[in-house]
């Protein structure tokens, strides 16, 4: 993919803070583009989407998954030791136990699973004063 797109202002951070998933959105749609150039705390990043996108990214030979994912997010968005962070074997090993239950019928039972999880947890937390989402 060719990037024909570079976005004129110096920085384009708080835009991303002020617009979060929607700002790639936002600006594809603005410059007609699946790619654009800019810059996020001054460095340059590149924003992308569709097909030839998705094939770029999960190139192995492209990306390292070490160390892209800011601490932080690793302790309290995906937990240390997931798949954004591991590489070669473990990454495929991982990447394949995970698809191996994106099929229809395993999604559903996820979600009859969930459902039943989640109701039977509102109706204890309805005798609490509070109820700490993050703890539960």
């Amino acid at each position: 993919m060719e990037i024909d797109t570079v976005l004129k202002r110096i920085d384009h951070t708080i835009f991303l803070a002020n617009e979060g998933y929607l700002y790639g959105i936002n600006r594809f749609e603005k410059e007609d583009a699946d790619i654009f150039k800019t810059k996020i705390l001054f460095k340059d990043a590149i924003f992308m989407r569709g097909e030839a996108a998705a094939q770029v990214f999960y190139d192995q030979e492209k990306f390292d998954r070490a160390g892209a994912v800011p601490k932080f997010a690793l302790k309290t968005l995906f937990g240390e030791g997931g798949i954004q962070g591991l590489e070669g074997k473990a990454h495929a090993h991982r990447k394949a136990l995970f698809m191996s239950f994106m099929g229809l019928e395993s999604i559903d039972k996820l979600i009859e699973i969930l459902e039943k999880e989640l109701f039977a947890a509102a109706e204890a937390w309805q005798s609490k004063e509070k109820v700490f989402i993050f703890d539960a």
